[in-house]
């Protein structure tokens, strides 16, 4: 395909409804999934929880219109007037993998790239949260060293991964036989003792609705609900959360997995989909069995769900590297990094501000902690 043979347009809230078939067709074929990045998490984000504009810089193919490259940015700095075109990841969707199709050529990436350079006099592209020597960012890489462009990489970490197929199957079978595996599984006899332990994975839109519901409900009933933070308790949070499952629940994109005991809900987990990839977005559990670690029992149970699903190529846990529920039950690694994009004197000014008021913030975070005494 040759670069005359593309259209790069950015779209917002105003218009991405034209594009918008195309957007959500894009989001299930691209070589690395991200529904963070799909229309389904964009538009209800915007609609509640951002009063900031999103830009969605897209490349299209002429003529047929389909969706070749796409990245939701919005405008950030610590100042006025330092703000740059950052990709739209964060605690409620840690996953800021551009989404590029298969046989997207090279010029597509490389224009979306421009493109956000553009946005700011800084020439600079944040994206937080990428994915760190995944398929996305081999191209980057490419098209970085053809433009000049820098390509610097910050808190770079991992957290745990379910592979697909054979292999992902084997590694469960590896992680139910390790002597934490037998610690859950003896968890699970335990509770049986005091009722019927039942597990459950929802299979209509329906029932992942009324499986967000009672999320919702049991969420509120632990620590979030004490001090405030629950979904629940914050109205636009809570609007957001709705709008987002329930349209990716109609496109068959949401599950929820259940435990009970005795018919009470003991731990609740909810999962999104884009393409053949599940991503763990939350989980929450009834704290009066947390000697039992319900999660990991949870975890275990949605782990062999996803391995029945056809084509299933890997969940994403989003949680941080050393969470021990996740960790417990997938041993493989997903590796991810802020990539920070950008060439010249100014972007070099920038960067620099950037990474000291990003350290001032995590030192003013840590003497918060300390004062609070958490760590």
């Amino acid at each position: 395909m040759k670069q005359s043979a593309l259209t790069v347009t950015i779209y917002d809230q105003t218009n991405w409804q034209e594009v918008e078939a195309e957007w959500a067709a894009l989001t299930q074929e691209a070589i690395e999934p991200n529904p963070f990045f799909g229309p389904a998490f964009i538009k209800a984000y915007q609609r509640h929880m951002t009063k900031v504009r999103l830009k969605l810089i897209m490349a299209r193919e002429t003529g047929s219109g389909r969706a070749l490259a796409t990245l939701p940015v919005l405008m950030k700095g610590p100042l006025p007037l330092l703000k740059v075109p950052q990709g739209l990841a964060g605690d409620y969707g840690p996953l800021g993998t551009l989404l590029l199709a298969p046989d997207a050529p090279k010029e597509a990436l490389e224009q979306v790239i421009e493109t956000a350079l553009q946005l700011s006099p800084w020439n600079m592209l944040v994206l937080p949260f990428h994915s760190n020597g995944g398929l996305v960012q081999a191209q980057l890489k490419e098209v970085a060293k053809t433009k000049g462009w820098q390509v610097a990489r910050s808190k770079e970490t991992d957290r745990a991964f379910q592979r697909g197929g054979e292999a992902g199957f084997e590694a469960l079978q590896q992680a139910l036989a390790s002597k934490s595996g037998k610690r859950i599984q003896r968890y699970g006899r335990q509770l049986e003792k005091q009722g019927e332990l039942a597990f459950s994975a929802s299979s209509t839109a329906e029932e992942a609705l009324e499986g967000l519901e009672a999320f919702l409900d049991l969420e509120q009933k632990g620590w979030k609900g004490h001090q405030g933070s629950a979904l629940i308790q914050r109205s636009n949070a809570l609007a957001f959360t709705r709008e987002m499952f329930a349209q990716a629940a109609q496109n068959e994109q949401a599950r929820v997995d259940q435990m009970t005991l005795a018919g009470e809900p003991v731990a609740i987990k909810l999962w999104l989909a884009a393409g053949k990839r599940w991503f763990g977005w939350k989980t929450a559990f009834n704290e009066a069995y947390s000697k039992v670690s319900p999660g990991t029992q949870l975890l275990f149970y949605s782990s062999a769900v996803n391995l029945r699903d056809p084509g299933f190529n890997g969940a994403d846990s989003l949680t941080s590297t050393d969470n021990r529920m996740a960790n417990v039950v997938w041993q493989d690694r997903f590796e991810h990094a802020t990539l920070t994009i950008g060439s010249g004197l100014r972007f070099t000014f920038a960067k620099a501000v950037l990474t000291q008021a990003s350290l001032a913030r995590q030192y003013a975070i840590a003497k918060i902690k300390g004062l609070l005494g958490k760590r």
